[in-house]
């Protein structure tokens, strides 16, 4: 139990650095990146803009570094552990690399769940800030003719082109169905704002009819859809809660991507923690140096180089799921399972009688 203590203490602690270090680096480099875009935007941002968008922007920039911060934190800890000789009493006291792995483990799961939970409800209203006054890197219109919102809306199937405003849009098709089955009439409308009473309100409209008997056009589009949820279905799924994944996975009819996108990146971020302890395993036992000259230095660069190594394979698959080329759970698990192999092997290999 000391030992345990002991190392997840000092790893708990090289974690917190790691991630204030990097996430304050990063979000300063990316405010001085965007800094002349944010002073074109001052009149809208105000005198607070470029803070404003560097505190919005630390959730984000944490999601993104997150296991870069784990990763930091166990080379840090065990090249401390090298310098000091540590290494050689813990392995005096019968403590191999596959023993100090399991020691390791708790703290490393509930790093890996404490930061979940901080992603998961900071980073979606961070970006929802972010879009609302358009800010660098988060335009307001994310839609096209060639790329629109689909929505099946009480008998009706509405198609939205155009993103005018956080409350309003533009080019809308509200496609009414007959009781057959068919297509009734097709109201067009070149913009649709949103009304506090509910409902939204359009403008310019006009009716096709496609059967006898077309309705006139409508002043109103009387719909239970709000901004907010038009937003979550235009927002990039790696941005949503994993509520708001699970639900617009399911979602059938509706949204501008296709389910198997929100699938990757809900098995994505709720396998982050087992990515982290993954990273544990293979690094552990690369860091055992027993020997008087040894520093950890070697050591350190071969398990940044295999953390990255994870990381880039990590990235080609998710977009490989994000694009419906792979199946969404074989290409998270698939990333974990062999690198999780490869802990294995380098810990077997520690256990061999030298």
């Amino acid at each position: 139990m000391r030992f345990a203590l002991y190392l997840s203490g000092m790893m708990a602690s090289r974690w917190l650095m790691s991630a204030i270090a990097a996430v304050t680096l990063i979000g300063l480099l990316d405010s001085l990146a965007n800094a002349s875009d944010i002073a074109d935007r001052a009149a809208e941002l105000g005198a607070g803009g470029a803070t404003e968008y560097l505190f919005q922007r630390l959730p984000i920039i944490f999601d993104r570094v997150l296991l870069i911060t784990i990763l930091l934190a166990v080379v840090l800890t065990y090249v401390s552990l090298v310098r000091r000789r540590e290494i050689v009493a813990l392995t005096a006291a019968g403590l191999s690399s596959t023993a100090q792995v399991l020691l390791l483990t708790p703290v490393t799961l509930l790093l890996g769940l404490f930061s979940l939970l901080i992603v998961d409800a900071l980073m979606p209203p961070a970006v929802r800030a972010l879009q609302s006054w358009g800010a660098p890197g988060y335009v307001l219109d994310r839609l096209s003719q060639d790329m629109p919102l689909w929505l099946s809306d009480e008998g009706r199937i509405v198609r939205i082109a155009e993103r005018e405003g956080p409350d309003s849009f533009g080019e809308i098709e509200i496609y009414d169905i007959g009781s057959a089955g068919g297509m009734a009439a097709v109201t067009y409308a070149e913009a649709a704002h949103w009304s506090e009473d509910g409902g939204w309100t359009l403008d310019g409209t006009e009716v096709v009819g496609l059967t006898p008997g077309a309705p006139e056009p409508a002043p109103r589009w009387r719909s239970d859809v709000t901004p907010d949820a038009l937003d979550r279905l235009i927002s990039e799924p790696r941005d949503l809660s994993l509520a708001d994944m699970r639900d617009l996975r399911s979602l059938r009819g509706s949204g501008s991507r296709p389910s198997f996108a929100y699938d990757a990146w809900y098995y994505h971020r709720l396998t982050r923690p087992l990515a982290g302890l993954v990273l544990v395993m293979c690094c552990v036992p690369l860091m055992q140096r027993l020997g008087r000259g040894s520093n950890g230095d070697l050591a350190m660069i071969g398990c940044l180089a295999l953390g990255f190594g994870y990381l880039i394979f990590d990235g080609v698959m998710i977009s490989f799921a994000e694009a419906g080329a792979s199946r969404p759970a074989w290409a998270v698990g698939f990333p974990i399972g062999l690198f999780a192999l490869l802990g294995v092997y380098l810990n077997l290999g520690r256990e061999r009688t030298r």
